[in-house]
């Protein structure tokens, strides 16, 4: 079982830095979040009521850390997230970015921006692979709808990110039609 870093910040600095949280939750919609949050600030005090998160919830965890930090325009709670080496990172329509302080940069740009739209996930899939974790999911930025992948490396026992991209989905996948039957008789 893995703990997740949850991205706000509570307590000293150094148990924010190495802290992680150990809760069964929904991992969908805002009062889940703060759930999560609230656990996290407290679970010194309640973590032994509580059964560690499975790989797949742990990761995800970390993955509602990363646009939790977007949301909240938190680069602290960015930092936090993010891997401290062999990071890249590719924002739509930009070039690729290599290492921690160019990728934290970037963020701090986007962070500051007063006209960013908020950053929302949704249909997340998480792939697993020993200590390597991936997600893929879906981000709507005010009516543009994006594609990205966030791959993250087990460190230390915390999900750390270490490449995200996203870029333009100019097709919402829909499931193919269903074929239809063949008519029974001919008119011929």
């Amino acid at each position: 079982m893995i703990h997740a870093p949850i991205g706000r910040r509570c307590g000293s600095a150094g148990e924010n830095r190495a802290a992680q949280g150990a809760v069964k939750a929904p991992r969908e919609g805002l009062w889940a979040s703060a759930f999560l949050e609230i656990f996290y600030c407290h679970r010194l005090e309640l973590g032994a009521f509580f059964a560690p998160m499975s790989d797949e919830a742990s990761l995800l965890a970390a993955n509602a850390a990363y646009y939790r930090a977007f949301v909240a325009a938190d680069l602290d709670g960015m930092a936090a997230i993010w891997g401290d080496e062999e990071i890249c990172c590719i924002h739509p329509g930009w070039p690729p970015i290599f290492g921690r302080e160019q990728v934290l940069a970037s963020f701090r740009e986007i962070l500051r921006n007063p006209m960013q739209d908020p950053v929302l996930r949704r249909s997340e899939r998480a792939l697993l692979s020993g200590s390597e974790g991936r997600i893929v999911c879906i981000e709507m930025v005010g009516q543009a709808a994006l594609v990205a992948t966030n791959s993250f490396r087990l460190v230390d026992g915390a999900w750390r990110l270490v490449h995200h991209q996203a870029s333009p989905l100019m097709v919402q996948s829909e499931p193919p039609p269903t074929p239809q039957a063949p008519p029974t008789r001919s008119l011929h």
